[in-house]
């Protein structure tokens, strides 16, 4: 019987493996700001190097925002198999962004975290019991990344994890995870003996303002102004006076009576003895009386020097103001 020869066309498709990332540089960049009716005629761009491997030529990227769904792909420019190119347009609102990449046909890679802009990194509360060894939960925002960061367990101890660290009394600690709304941290031995501590989240080296707590078995120290008194605080917590100044540059606190201005007052603009200064709130004041208010203000470098300079402080949808005197040297 003769046997007769088929050819059958076979085709076979490639898939490139899963793309590895390991940096992005820059890593930190600016936002873009301007007036709502002068919009710049393009949108600006920054450009990102991504290393790693694996890259193929029609890699996207996948970069989203702290917004629910918000994740926009955007073609890369390939350089070789550990070098992509990334022209990211830059936005008006400051926060972390994340990255992944994906070649044609694979899953997306690991995350990369990115900071976009100067967002407000805020520490505002802390569960569990502040001492030596334990692990506490610092809730507040922008305070890692949009995907958390989990230390090994087992693995050696770390002080940065996912580019947010924590700091006690300048101390830092053992983060166990980073996350955009909370971080788990081990508190340091160096809290044991204190009545209270000093807590600053940084996230890709932007501090956040510092979060007095209580440690284990005491309460917050109480109102040293007394009812009804406003007045300025040094960064040390002492009474601001003319035989205790404060030099330019320094951090104050303005602790404010609410018969100066309605509690939950936003505070807009500041001058200490006629020169700009920056206000912020403080999110979650050592002090906590509910009849003031508490604001950060740091001392403009062109302030004079003086025992009575005077500051005044502007809020939002109100015509109120609050005056103080500040002794600076």
């Amino acid at each position: 019987m003769r046997q007769l020869a088929v050819s059958v066309p076979v085709t076979f498709r490639v898939v490139p493996p899963t793309p590895v990332l390991t940096s992005v540089t820059p890593a930190e960049f600016g936002g873009v700001s301007f007036a709502v009716l002068s919009p710049p005629p393009a949108v600006p761009t920054v450009t990102l190097t991504i290393s790693g491997t694996g890259f193929v030529t029609g890699a996207t990227a996948w970069v989203s925002a702290f917004t629910p769904g918000y994740t926009v792909s955007y073609p890369t420019t390939f350089v070789d198999s550990k070098t992509l190119q990334l022209n990211l347009p830059v936005s008006v609102m400051p926060g972390p962004l994340s990255l992944t990449v994906s070649n044609p046909g694979t899953p997306q890679s690991n995350v990369l975290n990115l900071l976009e802009g100067q967002p407000i990194i805020g520490a505002a509360n802390v569960t569990g019991t502040v001492a030596p060894g334990n692990a506490v939960v610092i809730g507040g925002i922008n305070l890692g990344g949009l995907v958390p960061f989990v230390a090994p367990v087992g693995g050696p101890p770390v002080t940065t994890l996912g580019n947010t660290q924590v700091f006690f009394d300048g101390v830092p600690a053992q983060p166990i995870s980073t996350y955009f709304f909370q971080v788990r941290a081990v508190v340091p031995a160096n809290v044991a003996g204190e009545v209270w501590t000093k807590i600053v989240v940084k996230y890709f080296g932007q501090n956040s303002f510092a979060l007095t707590v209580p440690t284990a078995g005491n309460s917050l120290p109480p109102d040293p102004l007394g009812p009804g008194i406003s007045g300025v605080l040094n960064p040390s917590g002492q009474i601001n006076s003319a035989i205790s100044p404060t030099t330019a540059g320094e951090l104050v606190t303005l602790v404010i009576d609410n018969s100066q201005v309605a509690p939950g007052a936003v505070a807009v603009s500041a001058t200490v003895g006629g020169v700009p200064a920056t206000v912020t709130p403080v999110p979650n004041p050592a002090l906590k009386p509910p009849d003031k208010t508490f604001l950060n203000l740091q001392i403009p470098a062109g302030a004079p020097a003086g025992s009575a300079v005077p500051i005044t402080v502007r809020f939002q949808n109100t015509e109120a103001t609050a005056r103080f005197v500040v002794a600076i040297q």
